[in-house]
C-alpha cells in the first residue's frame, strides 16, 4: 500500500482550528512516547490517499472523532511515516482492536511506518507495527526512531496476511471507498456503445426511473430486503445502476454491486473474488461472511447495499440470499436485487410456503416506462442530438427502454447524422427492421436460433393464460413447451452467450425471452413471410386473413407482417393483391362488451377483473371474483372493444413502401389504401399501457376521430404526412378524391398530416401544406360539422381513451 501526503507543509491542528481538543491530546501523546524529541521534528497527517491492490483509496482519519472519539493519524519524524497513532478521547479504554486496526493501516503503508501508538492522552502504548510486540519507551528515543525505521525496511516487504475484518471492518473507515470502486469498476466493465449488443449499459444513457425513487425511500424507511420485478428489458438493471451512481458519494449508503445468474459461485464467495482480484488478497467466503455480520451489527453510516443483479430461485447467490435473511444480519446491511422470478424466490418448492426471504423483502415492480419517464427519456436523448415528432407520447413502443436504445445505436451508426441532429417519427416504422438487419448482418449463428425460435412462435396456437397473452401484446416471450427438437438445440448455448433468458411468467408458463427483441421482431417477420409464401400459394386472400388473425395482439404486429409480405416479395418478385384484400376483409369494429366478466389491463400493468352488468353498471372483482365495493353506474357509456386492428394497420404500414406505387400516370396503391383506411370510425393505434390516454372528439354519426393536439398517433395518418412531405405529385388528385367522399375520418386524418406537413416544411411545401388546410380541409370538415349539428360550436365531446388496454 503507497502512502501520498495530501499537504506536506502545513500542520493539520492548523489546517482544522476545531480539532483543538485532538491537538493538545497528540501533543500530550508525544511528550509521554518520545519526550526527549523535539516537538517540531514532528509533522501530523490526518487524510492520506492509499493503494488497495488495484484500487486507490481515502482515509479520513477524522471521521470519527466528534462521533465517538476516535481518530486515525498518521505522524511523520522529519518528512519520514513513523507511526500510525490510534487516538482515542479522554476516558475511553484502550483495547487490543485498536492496536490491530492501526497495525492494519501501517502494514498497508510503503514505506511501512515501524511503530504503532495507541493513546487516549493519558495512557499511551508503543508496539511494533509489523510484529504487534510491545515497545517501551527509553531515553534514547532518536537511537530508537533510527532502529526502527531500519527494522521496518527489512520487513516492508514481507507479504503479511491480515484478516478482511481489520482493513475493511465497521471502524476503518475505508470499506466504502473500497465498495464503490469495485462497484465502478463492475459498471464500467457492463457498458459499452448503444451498438453493442452484449453490454446492458449505455455510455450517457441512463433514464431516471421511479423505481429508483422507490427503492430510496424504501431503504430509508428501514426496509432490509428489496425485489425489483418485471419483464425481461423493462430495465431493473438500470434501477441498480442509476441508485448504485446516485449513491456513490452519499454519506448514508455504500452500494456493493455484484452480477448474478444461474450458476457458478454463491454470494459470498463472489464478493471474495471481487475483493480478492482488487486488494490482491486471499479472501475466503468465511472472511466475507464474517465482515458482513460485523459490519450489520456496527453502528454509524453508511449502510452497506448489496446490489444483486439478475438472482434466479435455486442458484448458489439465491441460497446465499436465504441464508442472509434467515440468520438475522443487522441494519446496516441491506439487499436489494433484480429478478425475473419473484415468486421462484418469495415462496418455498412446493409454492405454498413462504420462504425467509419472501417474509423480509418488498418487492418493486418495474413496469415500460410511465409518461414522465418517457418524458425524462427525450431529455435524455436530446444530448445525443435525437428528438421525436409531436406524437410520440402516445407511441406505447417508445416506452420500451431497450427500444430507445436501439433507436440510439441506429441513430450513432448513421453516417448521415454524423454532424447534426436527427428527429424521428412520433411511432415505429418499417423502416427500422432494415436498420436491424443491418446493424445484425454479422451475426449469423444468433440470428438462426432467433429464426428457428420464431417458427414454432408462429406455429403455437396454444390457448395462453391472461398475463402471457398481454406480455405478448408488449414484447416478445415464447412459450418453452411450444419449441420443437431444433429451437431446443439452441437455447442452452444462446442462454449461455447472454441472447436469451428463461424463466417463469407470471401466469404459471416457462417462457423464453430474447434480449435482443430487435433482432427477434426481424426473424420473426422473415418467419411469418415463410408461412405466409406457403399459405398465399393456395389462396391469397385466405392467407391475408390468417396474417391479420395470427398477428393480432402480437407486439408491433403491423410492423411484422408488413415485413413479411415484403420478405415474400423479395424471394417472388412480387405477391398477389389478393393478400390486400383478405387484410382488408379483417376490417375493425366497436363492440361494446355483452353482460359477463372481463379482465381489463390497468396503466401499472397489472390486470382487474370487472364484471358487466345487465343494467349499465360495471362491479370490480377482487382475484377470488367476489364484488369490491357497489356497482358503478356508467351512465349509458358501456366500454367497447376495438378490434381487430392489426390487418388494417399492416395496410397503413405498407402504403408508403416503394414498392406499393404504381406507375406515373395512376394514384399509388398506397394512396388507395388510405382512402379506404382512412375511414374507419375510431383511431387505429397499437395496444399501449398508455398512462395519459389519448384526446378524441365523439361525434354522433361519425365515431371518434383523433384530436389534433396528440399529433400523429397512427400508422395511416403518418403514411399520409410522408406522402405530402414527399411532394407526392398525385396528392392534389388523390384529395379530389378524399373530399368527394365527405368523410369526416378520413379528412381529420388530412388535416392532422398537413399540419405536421405545415410543421416540418419550409419554402413551397409549407406554404402549400397552409394553402390547402385554409382553402379545401378546414372548410369541408365545417361544413360536415354543420350539416349535422347546425347549433353546435364544438366538434363533438373531447375525452381521452385508451385504446387496446381490454
Amino acid at each position: 500500500m503507497n502512502i501520498k501526503n495530501k499537504d506536506r507543509s502545513t500542520k493539520t491542528s492548523h489546517r482544522r482550528p476545531p480539532e483543538a481538543e485532538l491537538e493538545a491530546m497528540m501533543s500530550e501523546a508525544l511528550g509521554r512516547a518520545f519526550p526527549s524529541v523535539p516537538r517540531r521534528n514532528f509533522r501530523l497527517q490526518e487524510r492520506f490517499v492509499v493503494t488497495v491492490g488495484h484500487e486507490t483509496l481515502e482515509v479520513d482519519g477524522l471521521r470519527d472523532w466528534k462521533a465517538v472519539g476516535r481518530a486515525d493519524i498518521i505522524l511523520f519524524h522529519q518528512d519520514r511515516p513513523l507511526a500510525v497513532v490510534e487516538l482515542k478521547r479522554t476516558g475511553l479504554d484502550l483495547t487490543d482492536d485498536d492496536r490491530r486496526q492501526g497495525q492494519s493501516y501501517a502494514n498497508q503503508l510503503t514505506p511501512r511506518p515501524p511503530l504503532v501508538i495507541v493513546t487516549n492522552g493519558s495512557d499511551c502504548r508503543l508496539s511494533d507495527s509489523s510484529t504487534g510486540a510491545p515497545l517501551v519507551p527509553e531515553s534514547t528515543e532518536g537511537e530508537i526512531v533510527t532502529k526502527l525505521f531500519e527494522n521496518a525496511a527489512k520487513v516492508a516487504a514481507a507479504n503479511l496476511d491480515w484478516a478482511i475484518e481489520v482493513l475493511m471492518g465497521p471502524d476503518a473507515g475505508v470499506w466504502p471507498g473500497a465498495v464503490r470502486a469495485r462497484t465502478r469498476h463492475v459498471l464500467d466493465q457492463m457498458t459499452g456503445a448503444a451498438s453493442t449488443h452484449a453490454k446492458p449499459f449505455v455510455s450517457n444513457f441512463l433514464i431516471p426511473r421511479v423505481a429508483t425513487v422507490a427503492v430510496k425511500r424504501a431503504l430509508d424507511a428501514g426496509q432490509s430486503t428489496i425485489l425489483i420485478t418485471g419483464a425481461p428489458l423493462s430495465g431493473k438493471s438500470h434501477i441498480l445502476r442509476e441508485f448504485a451512481e446516485r449513491m456513490a458519494s452519499s454519506k448514508t449508503y455504500a452500494v456493493f454491486l455484484v452480477r448474478g445468474g444461474r450458476g457458478g459461485a454463491g454470494l459470498f464467495q463472489r464478493i471474495a473474488n471481487m475483493l480478492s482480484a482488487a486488494l490482491e488478497w486471499a479472501v475466503t467466503e468465511d472472511d466475507i461472511r464474517q465482515w458482513l455480520r460485523r459490519l450489520s451489527r456496527s453502528v454509524g453510516d453508511p449502510v452497506l447495499v448489496l446490489a444483486i443483479d439478475g438472482v434466479v430461485p435455486g442458484s448458489p447467490i439465491a441460497n446465499d440470499i436465504e441464508e442472509i435473511s434467515e440468520s438475522g444480519f443487522g441494519s446496516r446491511l441491506r439487499l436489494l436485487a433484480t429478478t425475473d422470478d419473484a415468486s421462484g424466490l418469495l415462496s418455498g418448492s412446493n409454492g405454498r410456503d413462504v420462504t425467509a426471504l419472501g417474509e423480509a423483502a418488498q418487492t418493486i415492480q418495474v413496469e415500460v416506462l410511465s409518461q414522465i419517464e418517457f418524458q425524462k427519456a427525450q431529455e435524455v436523448l436530446a444530448g445525443h442530438r435525437i428528438g421525436f415528432l409531436k406524437g410520440a407520447d402516445f407511441a406505447g413502443e417508445y416506452r420500451a427502454p431497450w427500444l430507445l436504445r436501439t433507436l440510439l445505436a441506429d441513430v450513432s451508426q448513421d453516417r448521415r447524422h454524423a454532424d447534426h441532429g436527427v428527429v424521428l417519427s412520433s411511432m415505429l416504422g418499417i423502416s427500422f427492421i432494415d436498420a436491424v438487419r443491418k446493424r445484425f448482418a454479422a451475426i449469423g449463428e444468433a440470428a438462426r436460433g432467433f429464426r428457428l425460435i420464431a417458427r414454432d412462435f408462429v406455429a403455437d396456437v396454444a390457448r395462453t393464460s391472461s398475463e402471457l397473452a398481454l406480455e405478448i401484446s408488449h414484447g416478445f416471450v415464447v412459450r418453452r413447451d411450444a419449441l420443437q427438437q431444433p429451437a431446443r438445440d439452441v437455447i442452452e448455448s444462446l442462454t449461455a452467450q447472454g441472447w436469451l433468458r428463461t424463466y417463469r411468467h407470471a401466469g404459471g408458463e416457462d417462457v423464453i425471452a430474447p434480449r435482443a427483441p430487435d433482432l427477434f421482431l426481424s426473424e420473426l417477420a422473415y418467419a411469418i413471410s415463410e408461412e405466409l409464401e406457403l399459405q398465399a400459394a393456395a389462396n391469397p386472400q385466405e392467407a391475408g386473413h390468417w396474417l391479420a388473425d395470427r398477428l393480432e395482439g402480437v407486439f408491433l404486429g403491423d410492423l411484422i407482417g408488413a415485413q413479411a409480405i415484403r420478405d415474400m416479395a423479395t424471394r417472388q418478385g412480387s405477391f398477389s393483391s389478393g393478400l390486400l384484400v383478405g387484410l382488408y376483409d379483417r376490417a375493425p369494429r366497436a363492440k361494446p362488451f355483452k353482460e359477463g366478466v372481463v379482465a381489463f389491463q390497468k396503466p401499472d400493468g397489472t390486470l382487474q377483473d370487472l364484471r358487466i352488468n345487465g343494467d349499465g353498471t360495471i362491479t370490480l372483482l377482487d382475484a377470488a371474483r367476489q364484488p369490491l365495493g357497489d356497482p358503478v353506474d356508467l351512465e349509458g357509456e358501456l366500454p367497447q372493444t376495438y378490434g381487430p386492428m392489426v390487418g388494417w394497420m399492416i395496410l397503413a404500414q405498407l402504403a408508403y413502401l416503394p414498392a406499393a406505387v404504381g406507375d406515373d400516370d395512376q394514384p399509388s396503391m398506397g394512396g388507395s389504401l388510405l382512402l379506404e383506411i382512412g375511414t374507419c370510425p375510431f383511431p387505429l393505434m397499437r395496444a399501449a399501457r398508455d398512462p395519459i390516454g389519448h384526446l378524441v372528439h365523439d361525434i354522433a354519426g361519425h365515431g371518434s376521430v383523433l384530436c389534433v393536439e396528440n399529433g400523429i398517433v397512427e400508422p395511416a395518418t403518418s403514411a399520409m404526412q410522408q406522402f405530402f412531405t414527399a411532394q407526392w405529385k398525385d396528392a392534389d388528385s388523390w384529395l379530389d378524391e378524399a373530399l368527394s367522399r365527405n368523410s369526416l375520418p378520413l379528412l381529420n386524418r388530412i388535416l392532422i398530416a398537413l399540419r405536421q406537413v405545415r410543421h416540418v416544411s419550409t419554402g413551397a411545401r409549407k406554404e402549400w401544406a397552409k394553402k390547402v388546410l385554409k382553402d379545401r380541409i378546414d372548410p369541408a370538415i365545417a361544413a360536415i360539422l354543420k350539416q349535422d349539428k347546425p347549433s353546435s360550436k364544438r366538434p363533438g365531446k373531447k375525452v381521452r381513451k385508451n385504446i387496446g388496454q381490454k
